[in-house]
């Protein structure tokens, strides 16, 4: 993701927020594994931080997505742009 938000010219903003959600991701799972590294005495509450770290994931991913929604938008913008038209379904009236 944190590639696709250079390649996509997005703005600085949303690439720190990439960043920050590739590092909590690396640190989910290092509390994954924390559990079995038996040499660090620390390791059992380091584990304890596994379900932190999701919630820390899943808020960042949500704010990540609607900040990058206001900044790219809907599409809507760039259909008019190009003359792209919405297939809609019309409603047709019955005869009168």
């Amino acid at each position: 993701m944190l590639a696709l938000a250079f390649a996509g010219r997005l703005s600085p903003g949303l690439r720190w927020m990439s960043a920050g959600l590739f590092g909590l991701i690396a640190l989910q799972y290092a509390t994954a594994i924390a559990r079995f590294a038996t040499a660090l005495a620390i390791s059992r509450h380091l584990a304890a931080l596994h379900p932190v770290t999701a919630l820390l994931v899943f808020g960042a991913s949500i704010a990540t997505l609607s900040r990058a929604r206001r900044q790219v938008g809907t599409g809507e913008a760039r259909r008019r742009e190009f003359g792209v038209k919405e297939a809609r379904a019309e409603t047709t009236q019955g005869p009168d």
